[in-house]
This record gives structure tokens, C-alpha cells and sequence, in this order.
């Protein structure tokens, strides 16, 4: 959760990858332009806009739950990741975003159907499909079961949940 919302404010910032944004954007027409900077909105979205818009996508209900939950049972070995995020943030926006630039993709979808073909792509795309839509749906069962028994302990439920034990638990 964390080491993506660093990284996402990390790599958009460089000044190496404004200075090729720029570049891109003085020798191409407004259609491919638009095209290509999608998810930047045709480059009048701010570099802070864009942080703003990871760390939105990664937090999210279950990595709060999960990051808790993780930390509590395994302790200060999860913080060590935090040491990498640098490393990792300078090598994504040093090498990768001006390859991907430099390539004009946009996505690694994109990158997959120039690179070896259209069918490639698309099974990509599918297999990411099928992967996300039930963890999406694991998320919200998980988020939802933790809030209802947030909700219920805070407003009177303890006396019981400590009398009947693991009982509510499912």
C-alpha cells in the first residue's frame, strides 16, 4: 500500500521525465498527443494530481485491514520493504518511464501488443480480468465483514462478544 503511493509520488516528479514530456509534446499533433498521455490528461494534469491519484488507488479498504493485521502478527520485518522504496522509485523513473516514453506506450498492454502481437495483448488483458474481479470481490466481503464488527463492538456488542467468544466469529 505505502511503497506504491511513494513510488507513484517519487517517479512523478524527476525532472528528466517532465524535460521528455515536453520534448514529446512540441513535435507531435494534439490527437496523438491526447492519445498518448491518457493518464496524465493530455499533460495539463499536474505532476501532484497524478501523486494524488496513486495513493488513491493504493490505499484502499483492504490494504488497510491487511497491513494491520500483517504488521500486528509479524511485526517490524515490514518495514524493511520501506528501505527500497528509493532504490526502486529512482530505477522506475530513470530507466522505465522514458523507455516507455521513448516507445510511446502508454500501458503494458499497449507494450505487449507493439512488442509481440495483438493476440498477446489481449490475453493479457483477460487474464488480468479474471485474476482482479474475485479479489475485488474478496476485498469488499473482507472490508465489509471488519467494519460490521467494528460497528458492533463499538456500539454495545463486547459484554456478548466477550461471553460468547469465538462463536460470533462467524
Amino acid at each position: 500500500m505505502t511503497e506504491r503511493a511513494y513510488v507513484g509520488v517519487w517517479c512523478s516528479y524527476p525532472p528528466s521525465y517532465h524535460i521528455y514530456r515536453r520534448q514529446i509534446a512540441s513535435g507531435e499533433n494534439d490527437r496523438v498527443a491526447a492519445e498518448l498521455e491518457a493518464f496524465l490528461g493530455g499533460r495539463r494534469l499536474p505532476g501532484i494530481a497524478l501523486a494524488v491519484s496513486i495513493l488513491a488507488s493504493a490505499v484502499n479498504g483492504m490494504n488497510i485491514v491487511a497491513v494491520v493485521g500483517h504488521y500486528y502478527a509479524y511485526g517490524f520485518h515490514l518495514m524493511w520493504t520501506v528501505v527500497w522504496i528509493p532504490v526502486i522509485a529512482a530505477f522506475v523513473a530513470v530507466t522505465l518511464v522514458p523507455l516507455l516514453y521513448g516507445l510511446r506506450v502508454a500501458t503494458v498492454f499497449q507494450y505487449l501488443r507493439m512488442r509481440f502481437d495483438s493476440k498477446v495483448g489481449i490475453t493479457a488483458c483477460v487474464i488480468y480480468f479474471f485474476l482482479s474481479v474475485p479479489l475485488q470481490g474478496m476485498e469488499k466481503y473482507i472490508v465489509t465483514r471488519y467494519v460490521a464488527w467494528v460497528i458492533y463492538l463499538i456500539y454495545g456488542g463486547f459484554e456478548e462478544y466477550l461471553s460468547l467468544g469465538a462463536y460470533l466469529l462467524e
